[in-house]
Parts: C-alpha cells; sequence; structure tokens
C-alpha cells in the first residue's frame, strides 16, 4: 500500500487488480487510459513469474514501473547478480557446484538459498558437514558462509537524468550476542516488517565513501 500512497501524494490515481484481470483488461483494450504500470508482484514466486507484469506491459507499450522483466530477471536471479557482481570487480562468496559437495562439506558453514526467489525464502544457514546432495536440488545455490551484516546498497536509474544514481547503505542490526553470524532470514525479515520484533533488528543508514559509490556505478 505503500507505492499507492506515494502515488497519491505526486497527483497519481492508483488502480490496484490481480494479474489476471490486468492481463485480462490490458489485452482487450481496456486499459489505455493508463499512464503506467507498476508490479506489486512479490517475490516469493520465481523469477520468471515475478517478470510477467513487466513483460505484459512491454508487449502491449505501457510504460512499467521501476523496471523492465529483463533487469528484474538479471537483478533477481542470484546466479547471474553473481556473475555480474564477480565480473565488476566486487567479492563474491565461493559458489559450490553439485560437483563439490564433498568438498562443500568442509567449510564450517554454508548458505544455501534458491536461485530466483527473494524475500530469503528458502534461505538457510547449515553447517558444512550437514550438507546434503539434495541440497543442489532446482538450480539451488550453496556458497561460503561470510560472517558480517547484511546491507542493502539501492542503485536506481535518475528518469531526468538518465544516470545511475547510488543511495545510503542499509545496514540491519540484529540484537543478539553474536550479531555478525546472524542471517538475515525468512523469518527475521516477518518479524521485522510485520512489526511483532522490530527491537530484535536495528535498521542503519550509512552514506557510501564516494570512491565506493563510484566503484558501484561503474
Amino acid at each position: 500500500m505503500s507505492y499507492g500512497e506515494a502515488l497519491e501524494r505526486i497527483g497519481a490515481v492508483p488502480c490496484y487488480c490481480d494479474i489476471d484481470t490486468f492481463i485480462d483488461r490490458i489485452s482487450s483494450g481496456k486499459l489505455n487510459d493508463c499512464d503506467a504500470v507498476m508490479s506489486l508482484n512479490a517475490g516469493v514466486r520465481p523469477v520468471s513469474h515475478f517478470a510477467l507484469v513487466p513483460a505484459v506491459a512491454q508487449w502491449f507499450r505501457k510504460p512499467i514501473i521501476p523496471c523492465t522483466a529483463d533487469t528484474i530477471i538479471a537483478g533477481e536471479r542470484k546466479d547471474l547478480g553473481n556473475a555480474l557482481a564477480s565480473k565488476a570487480g566486487l567479492q563474491v562468496p565461493r559458489v559450490y557446484g553439485p560437483h563439490e559437495c564433498a568438498e562443500a562439506q568442509s567449510e564450517a558453514r554454508l548458505v544455501v538459498k534458491p536461485r530466483d526467489l527473494g524475500g530469503s525464502f528458502g534461505l538457510k544457514l547449515v553447517e558444512g558437514k550437514m550438507l546434503d546432495p539434495s541440497d543442489f536440488d532446482g538450480g539451488k545455490i550453496v556458497q561460503a558462509f561470510v560472517p558480517g551484516y547484511d546491507v542493502t546498497v539501492p542503485v536506481f536509474v535518475d528518469a531526468n537524468t538518465n544516470t545511475l544514481n547510488v543511495g545510503d547503505a542499509t545496514v540491519y542490526v540484529p540484537i543478539q550476542p553474536n550479531p555478525t553470524e546472524w542471517i538475515y532470514d525468512r523469518h527475521a525479515k516477518e518479524t521485522y516488517v510485520g512489526g511483532s520484533g522490530v527491537s530484535t533488528v536495528t535498521r542503519k543508514q550509512y552514506p557510501l565513501e564516494p570512491r565506493a559509490a563510484d566503484r558501484i556505478r561503474a
């Protein structure tokens, strides 16, 4: 609802509908007076579903907010994200393939996550020796665990200047004895967003050093 509220604040009139209704209306020409389409489909489904609304909107030549289907696929597919980050010179935790299961089991801890679900669905932290070959099923990604904090750095295009902007870093700090051993999994996100346990996680924002922002932008 916060997206709709933001639209109302700039004088736009949001119209909400489910995906079936959206496809029916736009394909029959009943959304001709719609200026733009915003997908509110969360990352609880595979990326191919997540990109459905933007792809349909683009097919019917409607502007899509906030990004196109190909951008969603590139940004939400974790294997593509790892590849892009690595090519850009950013450090990426080691990824183990199914044929490296025995080697992965020598790691102290590992993170196992679905390739293309958002919201930390299916994300789990496992001891290396407990890793099972089935943890690789369905294209799941198995990576070495890196102790630290969960940090989100938003990067977006300024529609007025068509340039990339790098926002402040958002850090989620858990209130517990070993905060760097913690992961921001689905339960933690539901607790924080739902409000029932807000006090267990503190969200802080820090501006990036200019050279760090420039590196991300590049």
